[in-house]
């Protein structure tokens, strides 16, 4: 590309978290190396950060980019160029991850060391890439490959920077958060302790831990996450309530050990919040299995469930098992949905008239703040606050997926 410092670009992150740092990354490279980052409708080339967890989000993003390349030049990263070919007229390139180096040649810039880049006074820190799980359906696996733990001192210097620059929110991501490490020497727990020892007015969201991985270290786990900088928030997906559905999975655990992780966090913490996920409709799912799930979802009460219809996935072992028809996933998921529905709803209820003290962490909708108090939850503030602003509230309202919190 000739006269490169004159092209605008814009960045679109799809997926998880770890999705959203990388792309952070990449935006901070072009920014610092001169480009002018800007709004996709602007731009001149458009880098697209994709995700390949489900055939639904893969079918989204290649209309996206089809949409796109017929004004715009197009880059695409992530997930999706190692699960398939992605070419044709206004492609620049296809990259597998957020490969720096190669972006770097791309826009004929200096390849450096950046940060991930706040998005208001929150950031996400990616602490390592692939896993050492062998899940039957994943495809996510087969494009982020096996763990690579960062360094703890290069994640401590990243949280330093972002705390110096006003980030109230640190969010600790990657696949698996609880194999940190394994592949390095280290572990989850010794990377919190050194990060909580930062000084600084911030706070600690620790991503996904799979029960597999989290099993051997949950007591130093449940002891790091003690420290008042850490919210008291914990996701642990199970993805079945049938031994049998999570054998097929690969999953590497049984219901037994994973409840055996939730007893351990009530015992450990009188107020948290508890994120789990679920697939529904896996290959060979009969009826029996699916009320297992449902049975174990009405007994553990989860804050928050993410409900996934089973999509295969071509490559993985699961995609050899076939499908079944997408009318029995719709019904399973609706039937899930309604069921978190009344627990969250009552959960949420129970807090109502309670004080907490919250940190207001995002802009919301017509002039209301989001903010999270000690344990995560989400609490709408209907008035205009400045993020990163600590206050007290009274819950006065509740909703499944939010309390309302009046200022005192």
């Amino acid at each position: 590309m000739k006269h490169v410092k004159r092209l605008r670009v814009a960045v679109e992150n799809y997926g998880c978290t770890a999705n959203l740092a990388q792309g952070s990354r990449i935006e901070g490279l072009l920014r610092e190396s001169g480009l002018e980052i800007c709004s996709p409708e602007e731009a001149d080339v458009v880098i697209v950060n994709t995700c390949g967890v489900i055939e639904y989000t893969e079918r989204k993003i290649l209309k996206r980019i089809e949409k796109l390349k017929k004004s715009k030049k197009v880059v695409v990263t992530g997930c999706l160029p190692a699960l398939r070919d992605i070419s044709g007229e206004n492609i620049i390139a296809s990259i597998s991850g957020g490969d720096l180096d190669k972006i770097s040649k791309i826009f004929s810039v200096e390849a450096k060391k950046v940060f991930p880049q706040p998005y208001g006074v929150m950031a996400a820190v990616d602490i390592a890439s692939g896993c050492l799980n062998s899940c039957s359906y994943c495809a996510v696996r087969l494009a982020k490959g096996k763990l690579r733990s960062r360094r703890v001192e290069e994640i401590e210097e990243e949280v330093r920077y972002l705390v110096s620059r006003g980030v109230k929110e640190i969010e600790i991501t990657s696949q698996d958060n609880s194999s940190y490490g394994l592949d390095i020497g280290a572990s989850l727990p010794e990377l919190l302790e050194r990060i909580c020892s930062i000084e600084g007015d911030f706070r600690i969201r620790v991503g996904m831990m799979n029960p597999k991985t989290l099993l051997p270290i949950l007591d130093e786990v449940l002891k790091s996450m003690r420290d008042e900088k850490i919210f008291k928030f914990f996701h642990v997906p199970v993805q079945s309530g049938s031994n049998r559905i999570l054998e097929m999975m690969r999953r590497g655990y049984t219901v037994d050990e994973f409840l055996e992780i939730h007893e351990a966090i009530k015992r450990n913490f009188s107020d948290f919040t508890f994120s789990t996920d679920v697939i529904v409709g896996f290959p060979g799912e009969i009826e029996e299995d699916f009320e297992m799930t449902k049975k174990l979802i009405e007994r553990i009460r989860p804050d928050k469930l993410n409900i996934t219809r089973y999509s295969p996935r071509k490559g993985t072992e699961a995609y050899k098992l076939g499908d079944m028809h997408g009318r029995i996933k719709k019904a399973r998921s609706r039937e899930l949905y309604r069921i978190h529905n009344e627990i969250s709803l009552s959960l949420n209820k129970r807090k109502l008239n309670e004080i907490a003290d919250v940190l207001v962490t995002e802009k919301g909708k017509n002039g209301s703040v989001i903010a999270r108090d000690d344990a995560y939850r989400n609490v709408v503030i209907r008035k205009e606050i400045s993020l990163g602003t600590r206050l007290r509230v009274k819950f006065v309202e509740a909703t499944p997926t939010y309390l309302v919190g009046e200022t005192l």
